[in-house]
């Protein structure tokens, strides 16, 4: 048995991506929740002084073969989760409509990407 991906990474998923990044104020994580009721073993560190990268993946647009729709509105919710992360300290990277291949290199790039402080 072989431990190689077997997914048909050249084939379109949706269409060609791109990439957004901007640069807002940071706000305390505190702001926004409450702390306390989380296991700390659970709570991601965010005292560092580089938080990380948020990734997004917007797919809105699918090949026919998919039988998906068109996923009208997500567009908002990929720039509110972008404000979001962005406020807390995040650097947030929007892809749109990114291809299985596509989004495998992502994060196997991320994955390989320097995440020291």
């Amino acid at each position: 048995m072989s431990n190689e991906l077997s997914l048909d990474i050249d084939e379109p998923d949706a269409k060609p991506g791109c990439q957004d990044q901007s640069e807002t104020e940071v706000v305390p994580i505190t702001k926004f929740a409450d702390l306390s009721i989380v296991d700390e073993g659970l709570r991601y560190d965010m005292n560092h002084r580089r938080r990380g990268t948020f990734i997004i993946i917007n797919n809105m647009t699918f090949q026919p073969q998919t039988k998906q729709k068109y996923r009208d509105g997500s567009g908002i919710d990929a720039d509110n989760l972008k404000a979001d992360f962005t406020r807390l300290g995040f650097d947030v990277v929007v892809y749109n409509d990114q291809t299985v291949g596509e989004m495998l290199k992502l994060m196997i790039t991320a994955a390989q990407d320097d995440h020291t402080d």
